[in-house]
Order: C-alpha cells, then sequence, then structure tokens
C-alpha cells in the first residue's frame, strides 16, 4: 500500500504544478489552495480565473462523488480499478496537453482524476491524504510531541510530503525545459499505483 500512496502522491505534485504553472492559477487537486484562490480571483475581478477555479471546484466534487460510489457500490473488492478510471484520465489529460486543447477542458479532466484519486484513498483506509500535506503534517506533529518513537506510518507521511514535493519539482524543471512532455511524468506513476495498490482494498 505504501508503495501506491508514494506514487499517487507524486501524481498529485506533477497535477497541480501543471494546472498552476501550465493551466494558470488554478489547482486540480488541493482545494483548500484552490478556493482561496477562487476568492482571490473573484475580489480582483479576474473573470477567467474565477471560471477556471469554479470548474475545477466543481469537477474534482464530480470526481470525488463518482470515486466514493465506485468504490462503495462497484469496485468494493477491487478497489485499484478505480485508480485505472485515474489512469485513463491521466492519459487523456496528457494527449490534451501535448495537442494544447482549451484549459478550461484540462482543467475539468485533471480535477475529476484527482477527486476520484482522493476517494480511493479515503476509502482505502490508509488514514492520510495524498491530495493535500496539511493533515499529513499535522499527524507526523502530533506523532513525534506525544514522544512516540518513529515508526513505519511516520516514515510513510514523510515520504508522501517528500513524493510530492518531488512531483512538483519534475514538472516544473519539464516545463521549463520540454513543456509539451510536462503532462507525461504523471501515467507512469498512477501505473504503479494501480499495480502496487492492494487487489482486495
Amino acid at each position: 500500500m505504501g508503495t501506491s500512496l508514494l506514487a499517487l502522491a507524486f501524481v498529485t505534485g506533477v497535477v497541480d504544478t501543471l494546472s498552476f504553472l501550465g493551466f494558470g492559477d488554478v489547482f486540480t487537486s488541493n482545494m483548500t489552495g484552490n478556493v482561496v484562490l477562487l476568492g482571490v480571483s473573484f475580489a480582483e475581478g479576474t473573470g477567467p480565473t474565477t471560471l477556471r477555479s469554479l470548474i475545477a471546484f466543481a469537477a474534482f466534487l464530480g470526481g470525488l462523488a463518482a470515486g466514493f460510489a465506485l468504490a462503495d457500490h462497484v469496485f468494493r473488492r477491487s478497489r485499484r480499478w478505480i485508480l485505472a478510471m485515474e489512469s485513463v484520465l491521466i492519459a487523456v489529460l496528457s494527449t490534451a496537453w501535448m495537442l494544447g486543447a482549451p484549459i478550461d477542458a484540462m482543467t475539468a479532466v485533471a480535477a475529476v482524476a484527482m477527486g476520484m484519486q482522493s476517494a480511493v484513498v479515503e476509502r482505502s483506509g490508509a488514514g492520510v491524504s495524498v491530495n493535500y500535506v496539511t493533515s499529513v503534517l499535522a499527524g507526523m506533529l502530533g506523532h513525534l510531541t506525544l514522544l512516540n518513537r518513529p515508526d513505519a506510518a511516520l516514515a510513510l507521511k514523510a515520504g508522501i510530503i517528500l513524493s510530492l514535493a518531488v512531483g512538483a519539482a519534475c514538472t516544473t524543471a519539464v516545463l521549463q525545459a520540454a513543456p509539451v512532455w510536462a503532462a507525461d511524468l504523471a501515467l507512469p506513476a498512477v501505473i504503479v499505483a494501480v499495480l502496487a495498490f492492494p487487489k482486495a482494498r
């Protein structure tokens, strides 16, 4: 399970960086940041940015709802199939980015994929998020302040934060050097997550 979570955290780093730097001031995974950007763009009167943030928010909720429905009623014994669906969406996003598809359409695809990913991780009982690090940091510090010895769970949380950061750094570097390939970074990581995800979870 740990390998899958680390791979998904990397995907989050890639997709959110692509969204923020490539699509323009929008997050498709980190909804806290997206809501902040939505409020800022609304106050500043920047219509296209406000619309894009709304699209990301609505699409993420749609992906979240679909992910939960599939996890609870269709793929209860093998939720890795939902990650396989996410990989298809990531492949669509990668192709769309290479072809220069409309930004709003790519925003929606990315946000649906991230919503589905969030739902799968939540229903897997992992007890940790791969879409945002605030709760992960809180869990780490809560563990340490109780003077508990570092354990595998603490190491996993640290790994998730690092993996997300590495995904963001790699995407930034590719956007600067060869932007057409930036979206391709996520697909191999999703495939790793699918293959490493427990069959009965």
